[in-house]
């Protein structure tokens, strides 16, 4: 039961922080200071996978030094969504392209959460990777200031 999936490029213009005068900063503070938001970079040749603290956190688990196994990663996703997170991977390779999905990870230590992850293929210096963001899946909250 995929409840959102997209594979290939998605449509939108590059956006570049210089442009508007950050540079040097780390974008995943600010993104991070409601809710978890990590970023992944996969290492196409090897297979293993790198996390940021939220994504472990995310996961149930706690952050270790050092990469994730990709099987261990897809394991992490409901049984039936397992096949589709392994589809946007391939395709994505294949293609030379992204994908985004929203599809149901069960976390180590609690219930199914619903989380939403990004990748893009890109070449490196080191080889052919996919990197992206991911977070939980978070109803809109309206919010308010109290004077």
């Amino acid at each position: 039961m995929a409840l959102a999936m997209q594979i290939g490029e998605v449509e939108k213009s590059s956006q570049d922080l210089a442009e508007i005068g950050l540079t040097g900063i780390s974008l995943l503070d600010p993104l991070s200071s409601f809710d978890p938001y990590g970023a992944w970079r996969l290492d196409i040749a090897t297979g293993l996978t790198y996390w940021t603290r939220d994504v472990y956190l995310i996961h149930g688990m706690s952050p270790t030094a050092g990469p994730v196994d990709l099987v261990s990663a897809v394991n992490a996703y409901h049984p039936e969504d397992r096949e589709l997170v392994m589809q946007c991977v391939e395709e994505a390779i294949a293609n030379k392209s992204g994908f985004r999905f929203v599809l149901r990870l069960l976390p180590t230590d609690g219930p199914q959460v619903l989380v939403k992850s990004t990748g893009v293929f890109r070449t490196t210096a080191n080889g052919d990777e996919l990197y992206g963001t991911f977070s939980q899946f978070q109803a809109p909250v309206r919010s308010v200031a109290i004077e």
